[in-house]
């Protein structure tokens, strides 16, 4: 039998949050996974690590996550729950929110479904999760980057068009590692008081009420499965309550669901109208 139970799991009334701050670290999420947290975790008890520098950033994929030579936000959020909920993107629209409310509503910022977020169709932010079962809980943390001070000269250098705060604001001072770490306690307060309300208005409501965030949206739309092996196509049409992608092929009455998938983009066939 359960001992506490954690129907209210971060709690915004009730969580403790605890900060782990490094100088540098390889990756965040590397030493979040290496770490023995469960003898020190209750009900809301939210644990932020956070590393001003990392050196080997990890990304979905296996790709690294490039980082500023100077401090950025790179964070993991470590916490424990009684049920899975749709973790990567809830984290991406915390993050939406999280930076209109820090530029002042000024910016239009996009998900990518499942986790990444753009600005005029460039990344700056992304996030991955990990699960464990642990006796009837679930030990989850999620890593969590968002691009505050890499410069044009190192966007110019990944792989895929990027961005930052910095750029989109056209900063010629970096942030510190005291705003850096403001930004942390600030989004780390976002994170809670998005899952708490996802959880008491109900997924449904709350996906709904947040749809204006999603990328392609009632487009036609084309995503690779996670081996990037095979390409579906169809119609954006909603996320599930779990967080998968629902697509309708075109002229079809009937959805399918993408449980995981990747390089989600727009396809080049649009129909010339939407039923």
């Amino acid at each position: 039998m359960k001992e506490t139970t954690l129907i209210n799991f971060l709690d915004p009334e009730e969580t403790t949050t605890e900060y782990c701050i490094f100088d540098q670290l390889e990756s965040t999420h590397t030493f979040t996974l290496d770490q023995t947290w469960l003898n020190r975790m209750k009900p809301n008890h939210l644990i932020v690590v956070f590393a001003k520098k990392q050196t080997k950033g990890m990304g979905t994929h296996q790709r690294n996550w490039q980082s500023s030579e100077l401090t950025d936000f790179h964070i993991n959020l470590v916490f424990l729950t009684d049920q899975i909920l749709p973790f990567s993107l809830l984290t991406a629209i915390s993050v939406c929110r999280f930076l209109n409310e820090s530029l002042q509503n000024k910016k239009t910022f996009k998900i990518r479904w499942p986790n990444d977020v753009l600005f005029e169709n460039k990344k700056i932010s992304g996030n991955m999760t990990f699960i464990r079962s642990w006796n009837d809980w679930f030990w989850v943390t999620i890593g969590v980057g968002i691009n505050f001070n890499l410069s044009e000269k190192d966007c110019t250098s990944i792989d895929q068009p990027i961005t930052s705060v910095k750029q989109i604001l056209n900063l010629k001072k970096n942030y510190s590692a005291s705003e850096i770490f403001e930004s942390v306690q600030i989004f780390s307060d976002f994170f809670i008081e998005i899952l708490y309300w996802f959880r008491h208005i109900g997924a449904k409501q709350y996906l709904k009420d947040n749809e204006h965030f999603l990328l392609y949206l009632k487009n036609n739309v084309i995503i690779y499965d996670e081996d990037r092996k095979k390409m579906l196509e169809g119609i954006f049409e909603s996320v599930s309550e779990n967080g998968s992608l629902i697509l309708r092929p075109s002229q079809a009455k009937e959805t399918f669901t993408v449980i995981n998938g990747t390089q989600l983009k727009l396809s080049p066939n649009q129909p010339e109208t939407f039923s």
